[in-house]
């Protein structure tokens, strides 16, 4: 199983099933791979099966998100994924991966 790992304040709305998607750079990641979710201390907090996987330019990924009725904050997403990468733009191609979570 793959990991993947989150911010610790994101494991109560994975959970709780309000966190659908989440956006990454070169994820490696399948539909219906199994995915180990992790806090940031690599503490294991729940399962989930990735459903659906779209490569799209930044610039695309909230109306990507809000199409396939994903739970995702509306944020402005080069300035917050340039919190976790470096030199994101508007045409730096991402994986939005939308997720079930199977076990907690």
């Amino acid at each position: 199983m793959k990991k993947i790992k989150f911010a610790d304040d994101l494991v109560s709305p994975i959970i709780n099933e309000k966190k659908t998607v989440t956006v990454r750079v070169d994820s490696n990641i399948s539909i219906n791979d199994t995915l180990v979710a992790i806090t940031q201390n690599y503490e294991k907090f729940a399962v989930l099966e990735s459903t659906i996987i779209i490569e799209a330019p930044v610039s695309d990924s909230q109306r990507i998100i809000k199409l396939f009725d994903g739970n995702y904050p509306d944020t402005n997403m080069v300035e917050y994924l340039n919190e976790y990468y470096d030199d994101i733009s508007e045409n730096t191609i991402v994986d939005i991966i939308f997720f079930e979570c199977i076990d907690h």
